[in-house]
């Protein structure tokens, strides 16, 4: 059995009691840590096991360790430091969109940025798959500059750049709008996050894209 803590909110955990006769099932024996913004937290899932990282982790029975932060996924050392403190066999970062929003880089230094986490993500975990996820599809953000310069569609050719500037064969790209793209819209509530069934898709297409990465 897996308790699901609420996704969106405060929690706080006093005490846990079990009634009767109980047993702890060993965890599962892949680690993952997911790293993104509000879209990897996921507020708006029907509930905190239907986000798409519960959803993968419930499909490849991985043990998850979420880090979905709303509106603050900008690279932080902070967030670095922590993905590399996590004991870890598959990593995925979603990168991109709060930087865009944001405006919090540019075009200068943003490839930059992102080779240096992968980096860093690597020194930390040298033998666990690292998966780079491009921003899925934001009508408003794909060709509509911000106020310093960048695009969503600018930003997937740059991640792409820096991930296929590499010789590491266990760096993999994740093209955002394979998993939510111009087809999906429909399910984006604010054209920027999915809804509920939105979310649920994207946890069926990132178990799909996900899973045979760790065979």
């Amino acid at each position: 059995m897996r308790s699901w803590l609420p996704q969106d909110g405060e929690t706080w955990i006093r005490s846990v009691h079990l009634t009767g006769s109980a047993h702890a099932d060993p965890a599962p024996a892949t680690r993952w840590t997911a790293y993104g913004s509000s879209i990897t937290q996921c507020s708006a899932a029907a509930g905190p096991s239907e986000t798409w990282p519960a959803l993968v982790a419930r499909a490849l029975d991985w043990d998850l360790t979420c880090l979905g932060f709303g509106g603050q996924c900008h690279l932080d050392p902070v967030a670095v430091r922590t993905i590399t403190g996590i004991p870890a066999d598959v990593v995925s970062l979603c990168l991109g969109i709060n930087v865009q929003g944001g405006a919090t880089m540019s075009q200068r230094t943003f490839g930059p940025q992102v080779a240096g986490l992968i980096d860093q993500v690597r020194t930390g975990h040298p033998a666990a798959v690292i998966a780079v996820i491009t921003p899925i599809v934001s009508p408003p953000l794909e060709s509509t500059p911000n106020a310093v310069g960048v695009t969503l569609e600018w930003m997937r050719d740059a991640i792409a750049d820096v991930v296929a500037g590499t010789d590491d064969d266990r760096l993999h790209l994740i093209d955002g709008p394979s998993i939510i793209g111009h087809q999906d819209v429909h399910l984006l509530s604010d054209e920027v996050h999915p809804d509920a069934v939105g979310y649920r898709l994207m946890g069926e297409r990132l178990a799909a894209a996900l899973g045979p990465l760790r065979r």
